[in-house]
């Protein structure tokens, strides 16, 4: 088998476009500066047809000056718009806006090609949000259900069974 070099595969670059993907994670952070950003992790949806499955996006949402502890609502809105969520929700604190959309939300990304006068080059920035139009697959699940659904639920917990008694199997026993 041989390989072929092409310089448009090399950047790395995803081409524009929309993309279905996923919430992977996301977490306040704070860098050195003190300066305070919602750092959020995408994943290209493998189990949709699409170009670039599996390849990790990333956008920073930043705090407010004029707010601390307030982050761009304009983009935090817009993620939320994207998951189904009644209007006039109200979140406490962004801790309670990460835990509405808990990893692997699904939703649309934009992705843009922008010049970065920083590294000088091109790089990928994600412009915007949108709601979903593939429903995840879900197993045993009511096929007639249109809507999209929020943000999963998180796995209920299972009651530890208690400890079964066993045959104790000490060295003597292996063969080896």
């Amino acid at each position: 088998m041989s390989y072929t070099y092409d310089k448009s595969d090399a950047n790395g670059l995803v081409k524009e476009g929309d993309y279905e993907a996923i919430i992977e994670r996301m977490e306040v952070k704070t860098i050195p500066s003190g300066k305070n950003k919602l750092s959020v992790a995408f994943r290209i949806r493998d189990d949709v047809d699409q170009a670039y499955k599996n390849k990790w996006m990333f956008k920073d949402i930043w705090e407010s000056k004029e707010e601390p502890g307030v982050f761009n609502r304009k983009q935090v809105n817009q993620l939320l718009g994207t998951q189904k969520i009644e209007d006039g929700q109200t979140f406490d604190d962004i801790n309670q806006v990460i835990k509405f959309l808990l990893e692997g939300c699904p939703l649309i990304i934009h992705i843009s090609i922008e010049f970065d006068d920083y590294r000088g080059e091109d790089v990928n920035t994600i412009s915007y949000f949108k709601k979903t139009k593939v429903v995840p697959q879900v197993v045993g699940g009511d096929d007639e259900e249109e809507d999209i659904p929020q943000s999963p639920a998180p796995a209920p917990k299972k009651e530890e069974e208690p400890a079964k008694e066993g045959v104790v199997i000490g060295d003597d026993d292996l063969p080896f």
